[in-house]
């Protein structure tokens, strides 16, 4: 439809609807919807859309987290209409692989201080036990 009314624009979570009414060449009224699961959940107060020529809506969504998505919906199932938008995956592609490598550097990093806590952890146990039975062993000398 090359013009249309009434648009309602939904994003919540991880869902995105839009709806919007149109007349045909032969004055009927055609309701188009459109109803997306997402793959995880966006910041619905960030969900922008425009209306561009020719019907086309664009919509800008932006993710609750700083993650790349393998694809946009929950579901694997493919649409003959949504594709990739191969120009802005070319263009953003150092800046996604930087991404990758700065968050891979971060869990490392994470996983050594997890790992140095259970170490720190498990020392302190070692010393609480041994400590324990020393105390044990003092009062069972104190009896005899």
């Amino acid at each position: 439809a090359l013009k249309v009314r009434d648009e309602e624009i939904v994003s919540k979570k991880n869902n995105f609807s839009f709806s919007a009414l149109s007349n045909d060449s032969n004055s009927v009224t055609k309701k188009y919807i459109v109803d997306l699961t997402l793959l995880d959940n966006i910041i619905e107060s960030e969900t922008k859309y425009n209306f561009a020529s020719v019907g086309k809506v664009v919509v800008t969504l932006k993710k609750e987290k700083k993650k790349i998505w393998n694809r946009l919906l929950l579901s694997k199932e493919k649409y003959p209409n949504m594709q990739v938008w191969w120009d802005m995956k070319e263009k953003y592609h150092d800046s996604v692989q930087n991404f990758l490598k700065e968050e891979k550097n971060n869990s490392d990093k994470l996983q050594d201080d997890i790992d140095e806590d259970e170490e720190k952890y498990f020392d302190e146990e070692i010393l609480r036990e041994a400590k324990k039975k020393s105390e044990e062993y003092d009062k069972d000398d104190e009896e005899l």
